[in-house]
């Protein structure tokens, strides 16, 4: 990753940081990020496309709906402070992620392109 940075050229990552401390890490390292896209929406929205995502997987119906219990209560636990982070930094850009997933790819190309 350094190495693509020091040429020059950027790179995403996704899911990450999950935390502040993992923010910092990562900005010892490589530097302040120049976005961070932040997909805001509501936990029941993100459930349903987290569910929409699982439904190829072989476990039941159950067991796909714990873990996506267990994986937006633990996103929500955790956003606040990462997006107060880089809303003091000045990079975060929201993106309503309300909307459908055509819309949401648009506005983030429209982030994207402006910077």
């Amino acid at each position: 990753m350094a190495s693509t940075v020091r040429q020059g050229k950027g790179f995403l990552v996704t899911g990450f940081p999950k935390n502040v401390k993992q923010a910092q890490e990562y900005e010892t390292k490589m530097g302040q990020p120049d976005i961070v896209l932040f997909l805001e929406c509501s936990a029941d929205i993100m459930s349903q496309r987290l569910q929409q995502r699982a439904t190829c997987s072989l476990h039941t119906k159950e067991a796909r709906d714990r873990d996506t219990r267990r994986r937006v209560d633990g996103f929500c636990s955790l956003v606040s402070s990462v997006v107060g982070h880089y809303e003091h930094r000045e990079v975060l850009h929201k993106i309503d992620a309300e909307q459908p997933p055509e819309d949401v790819f648009e506005q983030i190309c429209l982030v994207l392109d402006s910077c």
